[in-house]
């Protein structure tokens, strides 16, 4: 836990990202020196979605998309055609 707590704040000083963020980890990438981390949502995007719940959901997965991370939101309704 202090590892990844060492990582984390490696790459938010290195990256220069400010908290409050999310955070994504690319699939098999290195887990040391916060190598495979990913800024998701930053602090300016956070604010926006923070009282409109699903717009935060919505934004969460299009960045990780962006981003090439996978995302799957529990309890998110799936459409149906």
């Amino acid at each position: 836990m202090e590892n990844m707590h060492m990582q984390i704040t490696a790459f938010i000083q290195k990256s220069g990202a400010q908290y409050p963020c999310v955070l994504g980890r690319s699939a098999g990438k290195s887990e040391g020196n916060g190598e495979g981390l990913v800024l998701v949502m930053g602090a300016d995007e956070l604010k926006q979605t923070s009282k409109d719940h699903e717009l935060f959901l919505q934004m969460l997965e299009a960045r990780a998309r962006e981003k090439g991370l996978e995302v799957e939101l529990q309890g998110k309704a799936k459409a149906t055609t």
